[in-house]
């Protein structure tokens, strides 16, 4: 795929999102407290990347199926990273008071309303997973117990958790791993629920790695952004380890997923298509360290 058609298809990725997750809030509409609705609908829209729901897209159609079934799933799962981003901008963890060019959840209302909202969506993020009846029993599951294992407590919030303790402490923390936890946890949770989705034949292995190397692509790439613009965070591996070396990382990180690209036999583009739109985003930055 050109770069011209993965932004468009994630575009429709994203539209196709935004439509679901605003019927089923408007579904429940008269269940919600007022002010919870409110809160829910300004930290869920306009929305982010997309990139989490585009790759469990991407998956679904590469391994030949209609991505259209999971789009509950793909849903969910961006509910769960804006429960996330959320919880992660509070004054106890990053105490940011920006998400998206605007005020975050917990500064334009209440710490308060800012945990529950998060609350709720990690909630709401199961059942919408649990009512999705064109997905085979099963497999409905089986993804239920892959989002609690790869965001809970051995996944990206115990990720999180690491990722504090590493800022009090004396302990010192491999950044790779807490990348893996924070970061690629997400991106592997999308891979397999696409993969699962589709109801063909995968290699589980195989999905789990490339969501590891996707995650680790997606979070040094990050940070070689946030270096350059001075926003460091609690850890930034460039500060670490120098432009080289992160650049390095990166194309290795990026040679073993055009790898799995190829051992896969994914060739709609889709998941080049978005593995390149990732790359794409420092090589400004690469031509003005390397000139």
């Amino acid at each position: 795929m050109q770069m011209n058609d993965i932004n468009a298809y994630i575009a429709s990725v994203k539209s196709r999102i935004d439509l679901f997750v605003e019927q089923y809030f408007s579904s429940k509409r008269e269940e919600i407290p007022y002010r919870l609705y409110e809160v829910i609908n300004y930290a869920v829209f306009p929305g982010g990347k997309m990139l989490r729901p585009a790759l469990l897209f991407g998956v679904c159609e590469e391994l030949g199926s209609n991505p259209q079934i999971a789009l509950p799933v793909a849903s969910a799962i961006e509910l769960i990273h804006t429960f996330s981003l959320i919880h992660d901008d509070l004054p106890c963890m990053d105490n940011d008071d920006y998400r998206r060019g605007r005020e975050t959840v917990h500064k334009k209302y209440s710490e308060a309303l800012a945990l529950l909202s998060g609350d709720a969506l990690l909630a709401d993020a199961f059942g919408i997973v649990a009512d999705a009846d064109k997905i085979p029993e099963g497999t409905r599951c089986r993804i239920i117990g892959m989002i609690s294992h790869y965001v809970g407590s051995s996944g990206m919030i115990g990720g999180q958790v690491l990722d504090i303790e590493s800022q009090n402490s004396q302990i010192a923390f491999d950044p790779v791993t807490l990348i893996r936890l924070k970061t690629s946890n997400m991106f592997i949770l999308a891979s397999l629920c696409g993969a699962l989705c589709s109801g063909r034949t995968f290699q589980e292995e195989g999905i789990i790695k490339f969501g590891e190397d996707f995650g680790l692509l997606f979070q040094l790439t990050d940070d070689i952004i946030d270096f350059r613009q001075d926003k460091k965070g609690s850890f930034n591996i460039v500060m670490r380890d120098g432009f080289s070396r992160v650049f390095k990382q990166v194309d290795e990180t990026y040679s073993r997923i055009i790898k799995f690209i190829e051992i896969s036999e994914f060739n709609l583009g889709i998941i080049k298509g978005i593995t390149d739109l990732v790359l794409k985003r420092v090589e400004n930055i690469r031509n003005a360290e390397e000139s």
